[in-house]
């Protein structure tokens, strides 16, 4: 196995409370499976890089030798014995296929789709796509203000 030039970044992300800076560097730096040509073979099987193709929550891990799901780790509600967020999926047998898919799995399941959702506002919150949540209170309350403060004005030009 080549060594990637760059930083195993999830397990230093693992079981933590990620704030904001931390999620954006491990989302959008985290793919170290391009720089690294050859993964170590258990049982004759191995990770692909090609499945975060169709998965692109896919992480693979240099240290631990294990697939994770970035947006689980970063959205994702704790859940004690989670593979995907806690531990790592190495089980390269079970991790493709109709019955036994642990990647179609994880990816139908209710507490990744809830991290997906979250993901996307992240995402669109950081690109300035959408305003957070407490500019878009902010803008709110200041358009209600507004009217009733111009309305008082004339209450007061009026009487004085």
């Amino acid at each position: 196995m080549s060594k990637p030039s760059e930083i195993d970044h999830i397990s230093s992300f693992l079981g933590k409370v990620l704030n904001d800076s931390d999620k954006t560097k491990f989302l959008f730096n985290s793919k170290v499976s391009s720089s690294v040509t050859v993964f170590p073979a258990t049982d004759g099987r191995r990770y692909s890089a090609k499945w975060e193709e169709k998965f692109p929550w896919l992480r693979y891990s240099v240290q631990n030798d294990a697939a994770f799901c970035a947006y689980c780790i970063a959205f994702g509600q704790p859940t004690s014995g989670d593979v995907f967020s806690e531990k790592g999926l190495k089980d390269w047998k079970n991790a493709r296929g109709m019955k036994r898919g642990m990647l179609m799995s994880h990816n139908e399941s209710k507490g990744h789709q809830d991290a997906c959702l979250k993901i996307v506002n992240y995402k669109e919150i950081v690109s300035n796509e959408k305003k957070d949540m407490c500019v878009s209170i902010s803008k709110s309350y200041e358009e209600k203000v507004k009217p009733n403060r111009e309305i008082l004005l004339k209450i007061i030009d009026t009487i004085f």
